[in-house]
Formats: C-alpha cells, structure tokens, sequence
C-alpha cells in the first residue's frame, strides 16, 4: 500500500541546510532538479532549506556526494529519517518495508546473515553457490538503517547491498515514532 503523494515511493528523509552564497544557488529549483535522480533520489526545497527524499541508503549517499560537490563546505545535513504517513481508512500510521538482496562470498554469510537477524529481518531465501551466497529479506527501513556499513565492515566491503521500497504497512506497536528516527508528514 502506497499514500498517493509520489514522493511517498521515496521513504528516506534527510534535511539539506545551506549557508552563505549556497543560499542563493539553492533556491533555484532547475538546478535541484537536475542534480535529483526521481527514481532514486529527489533534492527539493523546504523551509529555509531542503530536503532529500531517498529510495534507499545508498541513493541517499549519493545525493549527498552531489551536494557537497555543488556546494563544498556551504551545506550541511540533518539525520536520515524513515517517513510515515497515516493512512485516512485504517487512520493507522503506516512505516516503509524494504526489499532487500545481499551478495557476499561463503566466507561472510554467517556474519551478514547474523546482523540481519538482530535487525528483524524476515530471511526469505538463502541461495548457495561455491564462492558466493545470495540472500533476500524483508525488513522495516527503521531497521535496515547502518546495515550497509555495518555488513561492508563485517565483510571487508566484500558484499553488495540492494534495497528498494516494497510496501507501507501498519506500525507495529513496537516501532512507535521516537528518538529521532522518525520523520511523519
């Protein structure tokens, strides 16, 4: 289940602070445009500043990479935040799925598969080939956040992560908004 807001499909939140001259740069909405990737990433003005609406970790580090090439030094950025929304019908606050794939070698299954568990990952399939193993899960983004880094240092960034929004569903009373993780609106 999807809200109807397209930037709904982007669930990663990050806020984007300009100062000085980069003030005056950002506001110009062409070159926010041409910097976003939509399917990905997507750069937009908010406030006094902006923000970055993100598929996944990764697209938002990307993101970041192409500001901090645009503005050097004259941007800074807030804590990656999961979005929600509140569904009118179930008047339930709705939290992102993830689809997730991770291939590492034979060697670093154990370990990736372990940090998964721990993040409340539903394993779905584990395939086993010779030297390399393919693993995909479903998980709450809220939990999924650090993953990448964390399986990069348990592998020696001998893995590759991918994740794509599967689904909103309803929060479970375990994952309540707090401490900074949470972006409603």
């Amino acid at each position: 289940m999807f809200a109807d807001d397209v930037l709904d499909r982007l669930p990663l939140r990050q806020s984007v602070k300009p100062t000085g001259e980069a003030s005056f740069a950002f506001a110009e909405r062409k070159l926010l445009d041409w910097l976003s990737r939509p399917a990905e990433f997507q750069i937009t003005r908010y406030g006094e500043g902006g923000q970055i609406h993100a598929a996944s970790e990764s697209a938002l580090g990307e993101a970041q990479s192409l500001l901090r090439e645009a503005y050097g030094a004259l941007i800074s950025f807030g804590e990656p935040l999961v979005h929600t929304w509140i569904c009118p019908r179930e008047e339930q606050l709705m939290e992102p799925i993830m689809q997730l794939r991770v291939e590492a070698g034979r060697a670093h299954v154990l370990p990736a598969l372990g940090e998964l568990k721990q993040r409340n990952a539903d394993v779905q399939e584990v395939e086993l080939e010779p030297d390399r193993a393919v693993f995909r899960a479903e998980i709450r983004l809220a939990d999924l956040l650090g993953y990448e880094r964390a399986v990069e240092g348990l592998t020696g960034e001998a893995a590759h992560v991918l994740s794509r929004l599967l689904r909103y569903q309803p929060a479970s009373s375990g994952s309540m908004p707090g401490a900074g993780s949470w972006y409603a609106g």
